[in-house]
C-alpha cells in the first residue's frame, strides 16, 4: 500500500500565526517527547509505525515545499505547480506512483490529510480497510468517524447497513446544526476525508478525461486542469463505495479554541498579567511586550502578520473578519 498525504491549503484559519507559506499543519505548536512538532510531523510519525517511509508520498504546494522537505526530510515530497483542489493533487500523486514504483493498477492507495489530529488506532483502521479493499476488489473505501457531538464543521455519511464494512445511503455536506443533530441521532458518521482505493480507480478517470497517466506528462498539463474536488470527480461517479467505522479521538485543529486545548504552553513570548487574569491564552511572537490587567476568557495571538484578540470561545468566527 502507498499512502498519499495531502499537505496543502491556505493559512487563514489560524490567523495571524499561519499564512499561505506556513499554514496550520506546518506550525510546530504540538509537543512530542519534549520536542516541538507540526501536525504534518505528527501524522508522518504515526503512519511510519505502520508502513515504510518509502511508501509515503506527500503532495504539497510550491509555497510550502521547502518547509515540508525541511520538516520531513526522509519522505518523498512532490510539488503541485499551483493549487487546483484535491482531485488534481491526488491524481498527480497517483501518476507519480505508477511512474516511479514497481506496482500495477491494483496497488491500493490511501489518501490522508496532514492536519488531522487522531490516535494511531485511526491509521490502524485504515490498514484494515486497505486489506478489505484489495481482497473484495472494491473501487473505493472511506472511514466514518463516530461523532462526539453534533456539529456543522464536518460532512456526514449515513450508513445503509450496520455491518463492519457498510455501504452508504447518502452524504450530507456540512449541514446546519439542527440537521446535524438529526443525523447524529440516526447514526450518521463524520466523513473523515480519507480515501482508500486501487490505483486503477484514479487512472481510469484520467484515461476517460484523456489525461496522461505518466507523471512527467501529467505535471505539464496540471495547471490547465479545472479546480475540482476528489469527491466531485471520482466519488460521485462510483457505485461500489464502502466505509468502515472508527470510534476514537479524531479532531480538526482548525480553530484556536480547539488547537490550544492540545498545546502544553498556553502563554508564550513577552507577556505579563495581573494575578486576577483567568483563562487566558497568549502567543506573542513580537518583540514588544503584552500586558494584561483584570481580564479573563481571552485568546490573544500577536505576530508580524497582525494581532488577534478574541473571546476564547469565539475563535471559530475568525472568517467573519478576514
Amino acid at each position: 500500500m502507498k499512502i498519499i498525504v495531502l499537505s496543502g491549503g491556505s493559512g487563514k484559519r489560524l490567523w495571524p500565526l499561519s499564512s499561505d507559506e506556513q499554514p496550520k499543519h506546518l506550525l510546530q505548536l504540538l509537543t512530542y517527547r519534549n520536542k516541538k512538532e507540526s501536525m504534518l510531523q505528527r501524522v508522518i510519525r504515526q503512519i511510519t509505525t505502520l508502513v515504510d517511509k518509502e511508501d509515503i508520498i506527500i503532495a504539497t504546494t510550491e509555497q510550502q515545499f521547502d518547509t515540508v522537505v525541511r520538516q520531513v526530510p526522509d519522505v518523498i515530497v512532490i510539488k503541485e505547480p499551483d493549487g487546483r483542489d484535491t482531485f488534481p493533487a491526488i491524481a498527480l500523486a497517483c501518476s507519480y506512483i505508477i511512474s516511479n514504483f514497481d506496482v500495477n493498477e491494483d496497488e491500493v492507495v490511501t489518501v490522508v490529510s496532514a492536519d488531522t489530529y487522531t490516535d494511531l488506532s485511526f491509521y490502524e483502521k485504515i490498514i484494515v480497510l486497505s486489506h478489505l479493499i484489495k481482497k473484495k476488489k472494491i473501487s473505493m473505501g472511506l472511514v466514518g468517524v463516530k461523532p462526539s457531538m453534533a456539529t456543522s464543521k464536518f460532512g456526514y455519511m449515513v450508513p445503509k447497513t450496520k455491518d463492519d464494512l457498510f455501504t452508504i445511503e447518502k452524504f450530507v455536506e456540512k449541514p446546519e446544526l439542527n440537521i446535524a443533530e438529526e443525523l447524529v441521532n440516526k447514526g450518521a458518521l463524520w466523513n473523515s476525508g480519507v480515501f482508500v482505493f486501487p490505483l486503477k480507480t484514479v487512472l481510469n478517470v484520467l484515461i476517460d478525461r484523456r489525461l496522461p497517466t505518466n507523471y512527467s506528462d501529467f505535471i505539464e498539463c496540471f495547471s490547465n486542469l479545472p479546480k475540482r474536488s476528489f469527491d466531485y470527480e471520482v466519488i460521485e461517479a462510483l457505485k461500489d463505495i464502502v466505509a468502515i467505522q472508527y470510534d476514537g479521538e479524531w479532531e480538526d485543529l482548525g480553530t484556536w479554541e480547539v488547537l490550544l486545548n492540545k498545546i502544553d504552553l498556553k502563554i508564550s513570548g513577552n507577556v505579563t498579567m495581573s494575578t486576577d487574569c483567568e483563562e487566558i491564552s497568549i502567543i506573542n511572537d513580537l518583540d514588544i511586550p503584552i500586558k494584561l490587567l483584570g481580564t479573563s476568557d481571552l485568546t490573544i495571538v500577536a505576530t508580524k502578520n497582525g494581532i488577534l484578540i478574541s473571546n476564547k470561545n469565539e475563535t471559530s468566527r475568525l472568517k467573519e473578519i478576514l
